[in-house]
């Protein structure tokens, strides 16, 4: 019997804080207003992709593409940082 209550207990746990989470995404997420800055990029990392600053200035006409990602991360998004031989991106 305890452990028939140990595992529902668990799952339940599970259950809330997939739930919880869930809901913080989608805060954070609305947090940044369709089409600012920090919302496209947002959009266009969560797609898979990569972004380095020229093609953020080229296509999206951001000059401060590091505040940007400061702005992203202060809000708890985990933007990684990748230097490689053909330059520096960032990527989720």
């Amino acid at each position: 019997m305890e452990y028939i209550l140990a595992i529902l207990s668990a799952s339940l746990g599970a259950t809330v804080m997939w739930a919880w989470k869930h809901k913080t995404d989608c805060d954070r997420l609305n947090h940044f207003k369709d089409g600012s800055q920090a919302y496209v990029v947002r959009m266009h990392l969560e797609q898979g992709k990569k972004l380095s600053k020229e093609y953020a200035y080229k296509h999206y006409n951001i000059k401060k593409l590091s505040a940007v990602i400061d702005v992203l991360r202060k809000a708890g998004v985990e933007v990684k940082s990748v230097v490689t031989d053909d330059g520096h991106y960032y990527t989720l």
